[in-house]
C-alpha cells in the first residue's frame, strides 16, 4: 500500500502546490484544453520508490491498474539521487509515448496524449549503475459525459 500514499517531505510540498495549480489550471481551463472537466484530481503513485539502475529488473514503478483513467491529463515524477524519467501506460505494461527525463533533484511534468483509452502513470530511473529514490504523482480529468 505504500504506492498510494505520499510521504511528508519536499515532494509532499512541491507536489501539493504544483499539482494543486495544475487542477486548477485544468478546471477553469479545461474546456479550451481538455473539454468539459467536472472533476479533476492528483494522485501520488510509487512515494519514495527505490528504483534499480536502467536497465535492470526494478529499475521502472508503474501506478497501480485500478489507477488507470480514460483522459489521463499529466504525469509526474521527483527525483532525489539520481536522473528519472516519466511516461504513461495502458493495460498492464503498454508503454503508449515517449518518456521525458529530467535531472536529479527536480520535479518534472509531462502532459498525456488526449485519449479515451485509460492510462497510468510510470516511472523510472534514468541512472545507468546506482539505485535511487523516486516518487511519482499523475493528474486525472473526466470529460463530462
Amino acid at each position: 500500500m505504500e504506492a498510494l500514499t505520499m510521504r511528508s517531505g519536499s515532494f509532499g510540498r512541491r507536489a501539493s502546490i504544483g499539482l494543486a495549480g495544475l487542477v486548477v489550471a485544468i478546471v477553469m481551463y479545461g474546456g479550451a484544453a481538455f473539454g468539459n472537466v467536472p472533476q479533476a484530481s492528483a494522485e501520488p503513485f510509487c512515494a519514495n520508490v527505490t528504483l534499480q539502475p536502467y536497465g535492470h529488473y526494478g529499475d521502472r514503478c508503474f501506478a497501480w491498474v485500478w489507477e488507470a483513467h480514460p483522459y489521463l491529463a499529466i504525469v509526474g515524477i521527483e527525483t532525489n539521487e539520481r536522473a528519472g524519467c516519466v511516461t504513461s501506460a495502458a493495460g498492464e505494461y503498454d508503454l503508449k509515448e515517449s518518456w521525458y527525463c529530467i535531472s536529479n533533484n527536480n520535479f518534472g511534468e509531462k502532459y498525456v496524449q488526449n485519449t479515451s483509452e485509460p492510462r497510468r502513470g510510470v516511472i523510472r530511473n534514468n541512472n545507468l549503475t546506482y539505485s535511487g529514490r523516486f516518487s511519482g504523482g499523475q493528474l486525472c480529468c473526466w470529460p463530462h459525459e
